[in-house]
């Protein structure tokens, strides 16, 4: 089958083509599939006008017009799919351009079969509430979170259960509705197994402590909560180290650092900074057990997190709130620990009995790292992408 997926932005900073589309795109041509890739690097202009094939995938990111720049290339990203001559056209997210583009795709009254893939609450109650957008921007990525799937796509495939119901809501058919939700890519996890954190613990000064891992961009939870958090399990557990890796949009590892070091906690916190992906790995490995809060809103409900996944690749032991995609992920206390959202003193007392317990930390890590490669491997997942296209080549347009 020809298959023609049109990102929404550049494979950075953002994580959507990078973490779903690529991947997807890649287990797709592993089954035989000539698949075409076709990205707007509107957020990142460095990547403009590259091209890479990779036997039957083929990546091509677009040059950037100098003006009109929504219109023009979401004209671009339609008509360079229509040149390629797919079976299929898979447009991820409805916002923006690539919304867009789907928009023109139907607007021409393309007869091949046109699917959306939606990854987040994008208008009302989601990033339409956190994002600095012009009221204009807000009404019209509301219009188009609503519009496009209901008229301009076969099928819709979503990354969260949320989202499934979402689209249910807006009237689409179940059958129409595909979970397809984040996963795991050989091409980069397969190696994280024989990662040895011993050199880099060594390094960080973390030899002989307990580990608290936290690895975030500081965007899905309050953090005040993981001070309070850090505070009980040190109470508990004087000798233990909190490794932050990760870097916030705002500045808030700033603020977790003057919150530590105002409660007599800055010895015991680690920071990493923002991590290469070649190193990261080992960053990974270097906690005993993980700490992953999510606060219970639509945005976090909706979402699936690549770094969850990550780190059950990476065999650690994860306490996390039962939020969304969170619960389908884990299963609690076989391979990882699910409180109830925002229960600050349930996730301290999991965190310290988890780093009391090695034993119980290396086999909640170890099924883990099972569950992820039996049910979130990209090829595994693939099938579902595969239905839906046939799918959509059975449905009325």
């Amino acid at each position: 089958m020809k298959i023609v997926l049109i990102a929404p932005f550049a494979t950075r900073p953002k994580g959507t083509t990078r973490a779903r589309v690529l991947p997807l795109a890649r287990a797709l041509a592993g089954r035989g599939h000539q698949v075409t890739v076709l990205i707007p690097p509107w957020d990142c202009p460095e990547e403009a006008g590259r091209e890479e094939i990779q036997g039957s995938l083929h990546l091509r990111w677009l040059p950037l017009p100098r003006r009109a720049l929504v219109p023009r290339l979401s004209w671009q990203l339609a008509g360079l799919a229509l040149r390629a001559r797919p079976e299929v056209i898979h447009v991820f997210k409805p916002k923006a351009h690539a919304g867009l583009a789907l928009l023109w795709l139907w607007l021409r009254r393309t007869p091949l079969p046109l699917l959306l893939d939606s990854d987040d609450w994008e208008g009302r109650g989601g990033w339409n509430e956190v994002n600095p957008y012009t009221r204009t921007q807000k009404a019209f990525f509301q219009w188009q979170e609503t519009f496009l799937p209901r008229h301009c796509a076969r099928v819709v495939t979503v990354v969260s259960r949320t989202l499934q119901t979402q689209m249910w809501g807006l009237g689409l058919p179940p059958e129409r509705v595909i979970y397809l939700p984040n996963g795991v890519d050989r091409h980069r996890y397969a190696s994280w197994e024989q990662v040895d954190p011993a050199p880099l613990r060594r390094r960080l000064g973390l030899s002989g402590h307990p580990v608290v891992l936290l690895y975030t961009r500081f965007d899905r939870f309050s953090l005040g909560r993981a001070v309070e958090v850090f505070s009980r399990v040190a109470r508990e557990i004087p000798e233990v180290r909190f490794l932050v890796v990760g870097r916030g949009f705002f500045g808030e590892e700033e603020v977790l650092q003057r919150e530590m070091a105002g409660r007599g906690l800055g010895k015991n916190l680690v920071y990493a900074g923002w991590v290469a992906g070649e190193e990261l790995p080992a960053y990974l490995a270097a906690g005993d057990v993980a700490y992953y809060p999510m606060d219970d809103n639509l945005i976090n409900r909706a979402s699936g997190s690549m770094k969850l996944l990550e780190l059950l690749a990476a065999g650690r032991a994860v306490v996390t709130d039962a939020v969304g995609e969170n619960r389908e992920v884990l299963e609690d206390r076989r391979s990882g620990r699910l409180t109830p959202p925002g229960d600050i003193a349930a996730q301290a007392e999991a965190l310290v009995a988890l780093l009391r317990s090695p034993e119980t930390c290396r086999s909640l890590g170890e099924a883990a790292r099972r569950r992820v490669w039996q049910e979130y491997d990209w090829e595994r997942l693939v099938e579902r992408a595969e239905e839906a296209y046939r799918l959509a080549g059975t449905v009325e347009r």
